[in-house]
């Protein structure tokens, strides 16, 4: 039967030729100068160190994957939100383009109006004038036809050819508003939209890179809320416009009604059916199932 591995404190032992010595000067013989370790106490000991550690960090790592889960849902609610308040945003004005386009037509169909109306009168005079020189002419052939000249000449005065005809209405304002003016105005007004569009968007883009710089954290809060702030006109109705009010929340513990059990990261709370231990505080309801909440992360 050879020596043993280690001797009672867990120390190797050395071969020399036939004995077994320990390499340990002070492990001498039997145990001199020291109490006996127990080989399964240790293990148990370091076994049940080994067993918590890898509990704790088990439910750590839990804890931040329902974390990173809690993230990654906000970011999608979020970004949705910002997505369909972008497309209504667009959407009003794609309408407000429309809109004004319909007046710059409705100006122009008046101005039409007005002018072919006024045409429209001058022709009719003129046709009239024209029926008129037609009978004239007609007479003035049936008396030509006659051989008394004193009743040619009686009659004669009574026919009239005049050579001023109606005063021609003037195109040139209705040609400069309709060619000088959209030829020049509206490109201008669509270069400036298409450069003022171009500018806010670069600046929300801006914005919107800025959200990931590390510098944002010394950002106050409130200063934080107040630029992400949509303000709303009317009341909210959509699921979109619910989540712009959308805020983490923390449950406060110093507060939580002893029947209330807090979950989530302190983000949710239970109804038990027997009190929680929490620690006497003059702020904690009694009464009825309530607590207070505070806005972000701590």
């Amino acid at each position: 039967m050879g020596p043993p591995n280690c001797c009672f404190l867990g120390c190797d032992w050395l071969l020399l030729g036939t004995a077994a010595e320990c390499v340990f000067p002070v492990c001498e013989g039997e145990t001199q100068g020291h109490d006996a370790v127990s080989l399964v106490d240790e293990r148990a000991t370091q076994q049940k160190i080994l067993q918590e550690a890898s509990l704790k960090s088990v439910q750590k790592w839990k804890d931040t994957e329902k974390e990173l889960r809690y993230v990654v849902r906000y970011i999608k609610h979020s970004t949705e939100a910002v997505v369909e308040e972008s497309e209504r945003v667009f959407c009003r004005l794609i309408r407000s383009i429309e809109k004004q386009s319909n007046e710059v037509k409705e100006v122009l169909r008046v101005q039409e109006r007005a002018a072919v109306s006024q045409a429209e009168e001058l022709l009719e005079k003129t046709q009239r004038e024209i029926l008129e020189l037609r009978r004239a002419g007609a007479e003035l052939e049936r008396i030509s036809q006659t051989e008394d000249h004193t009743g040619f000449l009686q009659k004669c005065k009574s026919l009239h050819f005049p050579t001023k005809t109606v005063e021609m209405p003037s195109t040139d304002a209705l040609q400069y508003m309709m060619y000088k003016t959209l030829r020049g105005a509206l490109p201008n007004l669509k270069y400036s939209l298409d450069e003022t569009l171009e500018r806010e968007f670069n600046r929300i883009s801006d914005k919107v890179m800025s959200l990931k710089e590390p510098s944002n954290k010394s950002v106050p809060e409130k200063t934080k809320a107040k630029d992400t702030e949509i303000p709303y006109n009317s009341e909210p109705k959509t699921r979109a416009d619910f989540l712009h009010y959308h805020h983490d929340i923390v449950l406060d513990p110093n507060t939580a009604n002893p029947y209330l059990s807090l979950s989530d990261g302190r983000r949710g709370a239970t109804t038990r059916s027997e009190p929680q231990p929490y620690p006497d505080h003059p702020q904690r309801f009694s009464s009825w199932a309530q607590q207070q909440q505070h806005f972000g992360d701590t």
